[in-house]
């Protein structure tokens, strides 16, 4: 009896493999779709978020009309020291300062004026708005405001205004905030995270077309031969389980090997890539007990995917949307965070993931078994 189910496994083990390698460009195209799919929105966030500013040269032009020999505060808050985008220019005629605005496509004049015993400064700007303008008003607003309370300080307090302001530089340079050793937090670049995201949803649409089968009436035949439900069925199984772990094994061997260069621990990889091949192998299962036709079974792929994707945090952190306890129902999900606390360097398997991950894999295999033995007949 043994011999003969052996005999039938084999049997439909090599035919299933069959269909593998005479398929084998569809999934190759497949399996560089989901690669180059991570590669471009990992780039893509990544120059969003780690974007250098490059700043523009701002012209700042500066007269002085109430003839103080000695530079002003604004002359000293605008040091090219502190704002490296401004190229100061000091006019020294109200001629000079018109001219050289008006030579200008793109740049600021400050007009320095005394009237009714009060010091003013007037903005004048050249050009469309930009960061560097916005940046520079800021800088002059701070810069009056501190001049003013300067100015109220001593004229309230007189002789104690020194001391007081003494204290009160003391004072502000403590820092608010101590600073407590703790270790390096380290968290998923974006060209991580699509990279192992992406494939661990889209992995599901590995199959070796077991449906097809049905459909065509083969499995059907099949029983004439003898063959047990129960040996297609698991078969199947098996031949699902060594085509995805056969991809899963290649694909982050070139992820983590060329484009990551992260090394990561033998063991808890290899236990990873099971598990996933496990739980799609699960997945094609149920489908194949489930579906009698392919287009019933690309509806349900189609529908779990896109939940996946979705729910399972596959395009972005579930934390972004207040996800997270619907995102632990999601195989995707948690075989994501496998591979990711490989990544980030925690050490094995997390056991509470590894046992949601087998609960459900036995449970869409048991339930795909038991429909396919009360609906598939001569």
């Amino acid at each position: 009896m043994f011999d003969s189910v052996w005999k039938a496994t084999g049997a439909i083990f090599s035919k299933d493999f069959k269909v593998i390698k005479s398929q084998g460009f569809s999934t190759l195209l497949l399996f560089l779709f989901l690669l180059a799919l991570g590669l471009l929105y990992g780039l893509m966030y990544q120059n969003v978020f780690d974007q250098n500013i490059h700043w523009t040269p701002l012209p700042v032009f500066i007269f002085d009309e109430t003839g103080s020999s000695e530079p002003g505060f604004a002359e000293d808050l605008l040091s090219p020291d502190r704002f490296p985008f401004i190229e100061l220019h000091k006019a020294f005629s109200s001629l000079d300062f018109e001219e050289g605005l008006a030579n200008q496509k793109n740049a600021v004049g400050l007009l320095i004026k005394e009237e009714e015993g009060q010091t003013k400064i007037y903005w004048r700007s050249v050009g469309e708005k930009s960061i560097e303008k916005n940046i520079l008003f800021q800088a002059i607003e701070k810069g009056v405001e501190e001049a003013l309370w300067h100015t109220r300080t001593y004229a309230i307090l007189g002789p104690r205004a020194a001391d007081f302001m003494t204290e009160w530089e003391i004072l502000a340079a403590r820092p608010l905030i101590r600073e407590v050793p703790r270790e390096d937090i380290r968290v998923l670049s974006s060209l991580e995270y699509y990279l192992i995201s992406l494939f661990t949803g889209f992995c599901i649409l590995f199959t070796t077309e077991f449906v097809r089968d049905r459909e065509q009436r083969l499995i059907a035949r099949s029983f004439t031969a003898g063959i047990r439900k129960s040996t297609l069925y698991w078969s199947n199984f098996l031949s699902n389980f060594v085509l995805v772990f056969a991809v899963a094994l290649v694909y982050f061997t070139i992820v983590f090997g060329i484009f990551l260069r992260i090394p990561v621990p033998l063991g808890p990889f290899f236990g990873a890539v099971i598990v996933q091949a496990v739980v799609v192998s699960a997945f094609q299962s149920l489908l194949g007990g489930v579906c009698k036709n392919r287009k019933v079974e690309l509806v349900i792929s189609l529908l779990a995917l896109f939940t996946m994707l979705y729910l399972g945090g596959a395009f972005f952190p579930v934390e972004v949307m207040a996800l997270e306890r619907i995102a632990e129902f999601m195989p995707n999900f948690q075989l994501f965070k496998l591979y990711e606390g490989l990544v980030l360097g925690h050490p094995g398997l997390d056991a509470t993931r590894l046992g949601i991950l087998f609960a459900q894999s036995a449970v869409m295999a048991l339930v795909g078994w038991f429909v396919f033995k009360k609906s598939e007949v001569l």
